[in-house]
């Protein structure tokens, strides 16, 4: 970061830069030009370099929650500019099309969805003369157990646990049959 002050390249101990129309704003703060720094200067210099149609504000938007065994599309959507194509990158490597991962006019849709899918999203839209990314963190949630499948669950637990009382009390009062019973009562069970 450059930090400027008021008497910088000053011979006479004066200020130099004196901001208008508040001359006690902070100065020297900016990491970079801003868009309105870069017109303000190719007006004055009478430089054509960068035309309106060159810049660039890019949106990375999810469109839905992202549940495990589901799908999800991300969005890259551009403003501006002749845009040559969307660079999509997962945790800073390229993506590319696969059997699970489909891209197409700025969607990525990724079906279906896994825990290893969560990361760091990003999408970059170019023109020829400039380049922006945006961001996005994708979140992958386990799938929740829905009542009908709880429900099976103590089904089969309780048929579990059935068959272990009844194998004990063959055991107990039928040591001779113990065996057949136990055999034809499984057969029974998963038929």
């Amino acid at each position: 970061m450059f930090l400027c002050f008021r008497d910088t390249f000053s011979k006479n101990g004066q200020p130099t830069l004196v901001p208008k129309p508040d001359s006690s704003a902070p100065i020297g703060t900016a990491r970079r030009m801003s868009r309105n720094d870069i017109t303000r200067i190719n007006r004055l210099y009478k430089c054509n370099e960068t035309d309106e149609t060159d810049v660039l504000s890019v949106r990375l938007a999810i469109q839905s929650t992202a549940i495990e065994g589901e799908s999800v599309i991300l969005q890259c959507s551009g403003a501006g500019g002749n845009q040559n194509g969307v660079t999509w990158r997962k945790d800073g490597l390229v993506l590319t099309q696969g059997p699970r991962i489909t891209v197409a006019e700025g969607l990525l849709e990724i079906s279906p969805l896994e825990q290893g899918d969560e990361g760091d999203y990003s999408c970059t839209l170019a023109t020829e003369a400039t380049a922006e990314t945006a961001t996005a963190t994708l979140t992958v949630y386990y799938k929740c157990l829905t009542l009908g499948g709880l429900i099976g669950i103590v089904i089969a637990c309780f048929i579990v646990l059935g068959a272990l009382c009844i194998s004990i009390w063959l055991l107990v009062t039928q040591r001779r049959y113990f065996y057949l019973y136990f055999f034809y009562f499984w057969i029974y069970v998963f038929k």
